[in-house]
């Protein structure tokens, strides 16, 4: 997540975010060989599972906290 890259570039002078961008501006991206039906079909129901449940926004707030309480903005 871009938010997430934000974060590293603010803490690492050596770390730039890349242009490339994805067409929709939400939800998750995950990025596997061609040919990985299988998993893709499973990796697909767990981020399903953790975006509606909302265990995703949860882990975000969890992660923000625990960056805020180390010093890294």
């Amino acid at each position: 997540a871009s938010s997430v890259g934000e974060g590293f570039m603010r803490n690492y002078d050596d770390i730039v975010m890349s242009e490339l961008r994805f067409p929709a501006t939400e939800g998750c991206y995950v990025i596997l060989k061609p040919g990985e039906d299988e998993l893709f079909e499973r990796v697909q129901a767990i981020v399903t599972e953790a975006e509606s449940s909302g265990k995703f926004a949860a882990w975000r707030v969890e992660a923000e906290a625990l960056a805020e309480s180390l010093g890294v903005s």
